[in-house]
């Protein structure tokens, strides 16, 4: 089993960037260890609000990208759907003007 992360090892991620390229795992693991670490200094207080709001957002573009991505793939099926209603359509009048 994975050890948890550490508040050294969130605030090396927020040092070099790298928070941004981690999954969603790790940083709903990193929203945990900010949320029940006791934070006696209102400076690292402050600074694990800041940074657990960053995650939320950050996990909360990624959602919404996943489900715009969904859409988009449903609603391309929709389409094709209706062209190919619209030519059956088309077909089924054109057939009564030949018969």
């Amino acid at each position: 089993m994975k050890q948890p992360p550490s508040f050294r090892d969130v605030n090396d991620a927020f040092n070099d960037g790298s928070f941004l390229m981690r999954t969603d795992e790790e940083l709903i693991s990193y929203l945990h260890m900010l949320s029940i670490e006791p934070n006696y200094n209102p400076q690292l207080q402050h600074l694990a609000i800041i940074r657990a709001q960053t995650i939320n957002d950050l996990l909360m573009k990624r959602h919404i990208e996943k489900l715009d991505k969904q859409s988009t793939k449903t609603q391309h099926w929709f389409m094709v759907l209706a062209v190919a209603s619209l030519i059956a359509s088309l077909i089924d009048i054109t057939k009564g003007w030949i018969f």
